[in-house]
């Protein structure tokens, strides 16, 4: 019998235990934002600020640490940037027009600026301020994770992203047309043809798409059409969801895979972004529920402060692929340093990659690349996300707990503070 490292059956029964905990009163979001600030939002940016400076070098201490002695990339810096003046673009963006927002800002592998600004949870709903620490859904910047974790494993199984994905799904899901022609390159860059095919079908079939188990599976039945043009679709990530644990399960070198099923495969999904990706990069205890160990902040309408707040939690077993993972500015920062500069996360080859073609990423100019995320949670209620990389070995990270109509697009105002901080 096969014995595994104890390291990973500590993870996989910290996993059991907490869905054990979680699972029951979960409450999903609608994923990809709505509305505008007014009120005491305003007062709070002025006084609900957190001390950014006292923190910074003991994080980067820990990040230091949780590089080791790792191969990393730094390329030289050609040009200096003002910092703080891109944190007080962010600010001046933010102030006033949200109930609460966090941001960090890293550079070649350090953290540069992090603070927060205003509620996690507002009075009524207990008086949190929100810190750079605070965790919220940051719903489809999950993409990216799961892309990383895709050519993570492509590499290790010697596969491209040219590969077919149809070996990798369940065997016993029927197969529609154009799915054995899909390949991994189809569903991280959205050109599997899912927006397409879901435009074209009756409200009653419709209906019956998802990102669930059950959705996923009757997607493949319908089938695809590879090659359309780029269209973005939750599906394409979702779907990595199943495939990931049957890649994991193919290299031998996981906890214990046995079936992959509903109940199994974003626990699995779970474990692994976990284990390869988050504790080598000193972010712990991710998934898709808030919990007691981690602060965590509500949703809220900017614009009609009488509508009380709402937290957002995912079943475990349709966590990941496509979105709803919980995670913090920090937390964010940490991964993006890693995978940035860390090439035992990610390869030079494989990040070169992911750049070029674009895996992962929702938006590019230049050599500058994102991934935003919007969760609308009802009456006007939404969570707002984005990462970015820049040229100079710098990285911003971007949460807010409140619509976005008076802050405008969340990516756009990291792209702007980046233009603030140059020369």
């Amino acid at each position: 019998m096969k014995t595994h490292h104890p390291i990973r059956r500590l993870l996989l029964a910290g996993l059991i235990a907490l869905n054990a905990l979680l699972y029951a009163g979960c409450d999903d979001g609608l994923l990809e934002g709505e509305d505008a600030p007014y009120e005491d939002v305003e007062g709070m940016a002025a006084t609900n600020v957190e001390d950014e400076e006292v923190e910074i070098a003991a994080f980067n201490s820990e990040l230091t640490q949780s590089m080791g002695a790792a191969e990393l990339g730094f390329a030289p810096i050609p040009v200096t940037l003002d910092l703080d003046a891109m944190a007080q673009h962010i600010q001046q963006k933010l102030n006033g027009n949200a109930v609460g927002y966090a941001y960090a800002i890293t550079q070649s592998g350090q953290l540069k600026k992090a603070k927060g600004v205003g509620w996690a949870k507002r009075p009524p709903d207990g008086g949190e301020a929100i810190k750079s620490t605070t965790r919220m859904n940051v719903a489809s910047v999950t993409k990216n994770v799961t892309a990383v974790a895709t050519l993570q494993l492509l590499e290790e199984l010697g596969l491209s992203i040219d590969s077919k994905i149809a070996k990798w799904l369940p065997g016993d899901w029927p197969k529609g047309p154009g799915i054995s022609e899909l390949t991994f390159r189809h569903l991280l860059t959205h050109k599997s043809g899912a927006k397409q095919k879901f435009n074209s079908l009756s409200e009653a079939q419709k209906a019956n798409w998802g990102n669930t188990w059950d959705g996923i599976k009757y997607v493949v039945k319908l089938g695809m059409q590879p090659d359309s043009p780029s269209a973005y679709k939750n599906w394409n990530f979702a779907v990595l969801r199943v495939i990931i644990p049957a890649l994991w399960k193919a290299t031998g070198n996981h906890p214990g895979i046995a079936w992959i099923t509903e109940a199994s495969h974003g626990f699995w999904y779970v474990a692994y972004v976990q284990q390869r990706i988050f504790v080598p990069s000193g972010v712990n205890g991710v998934l898709c529920q808030p919990q007691a160990a981690y602060p965590s902040a509500l949703s809220y309408n900017v614009s009609n402060l009488s509508v009380p707040g709402k937290q957002t939690s995912t079943q475990l077993a349709n966590c990941g692929g496509h979105g709803n993972l919980h995670l913090s500015a920090r937390d964010l920062a940490r991964y993006m340093v890693h995978v940035r500069y860390n090439n035992a996360i990610l390869s030079p080859a494989m990040r070169q990659l992911m750049d070029s073609e674009k895996l992962g990423w929702n938006g590019s100019s230049g050599v500058k690349r994102w991934h935003g995320g919007t969760l609308y949670l009802g009456s006007g209620r939404e969570l707002l996300s984005c990462i970015m990389k820049y040229p100079n070995n710098l990285e911003a990270t971007l949460v807010i707990n409140s619509s976005e109509t008076a802050v405008g697009d969340k990516c756009s105002i990291l792209k702007t503070a980046y233009d603030a901080a140059l020369p």
